[in-house]
């Protein structure tokens, strides 16, 4: 196995595929996958949502009017604890 899978996995999960698509890319079984590698693939979906945030954060801050209204969804939704799914708003 590859000395860096946890590594692989996680690039891969920053980049938001799904865990049947990483397991097929890493070529593992899904059920290994997710058994051996579910926090580094929450992690890594978390690490890219907090640099879209940051990035977000970033354009709202200069003015970008459609940041400040995604950031502001953020906003709301953090203080009231709900799900973090960015991009429910925009459709």
């Amino acid at each position: 196995m590859r000395d860096n899978i946890k590594d692989e996995i996680m690039q891969l999960a920053e980049l938001q595929f799904l865990d049947s698509e990483i397991a097929k890319i890493m070529e593992l079984p899904e059920k290994k996958l997710t058994a051996e590698y579910r926090d580094v693939i929450d992690l890594g979906r978390l690490r890219a949502e907090a640099e879209v945030r940051k990035a977000i954060l970033k354009a709202a801050k200069g003015g970008e009017m459609s940041a400040q209204k995604v950031f502001m969804s953020l906003n709301r939704k953090a203080k009231m604890g709900a799900s973090h799914d960015i991009f429910a708003d925009l459709s």
